[in-house]
């Protein structure tokens, strides 16, 4: 049962990862767009996901880019999204088998 349980995390992972994957590449760029709604929409959806993987760290930047994007907050958001596009990577790096 352990075994299968690793597996399932490892599948989840890559899905996770898989999906999100170029949606972050793509935030910078859509800041610069100033298009708040999708950035709140792209996060939320981040959000979930990090926590159910374990991307706790990834969760907890979304957190602070929603509360960012709530206050209009540019200079912070900016340095955010590359905050989230930085430990999304390093996610990715240290998961891919």
């Amino acid at each position: 049962m352990i075994a299968d349980d690793a597996e399932f995390k490892k599948k989840l992972t890559a899905l996770f990862i898989e999906t999100h994957s170029a949606e972050i590449q793509r935030l910078p760029a859509t800041l610069e767009s100033n298009d708040l709604d999708h950035i709140k929409f792209v996060i939320h959806k981040l959000k979930g996901s990090s926590r159910i993987t374990g991307a706790a760290k990834v969760a907890d930047i979304c957190l602070e880019i929603e509360q960012l994007v709530e206050a209009k907050e540019q200079e912070k958001l900016i340095a955010k999204i590359k905050e989230i596009v930085v430990e999304f990577n390093l996610f990715k790096t240290n998961n891919i088998n």
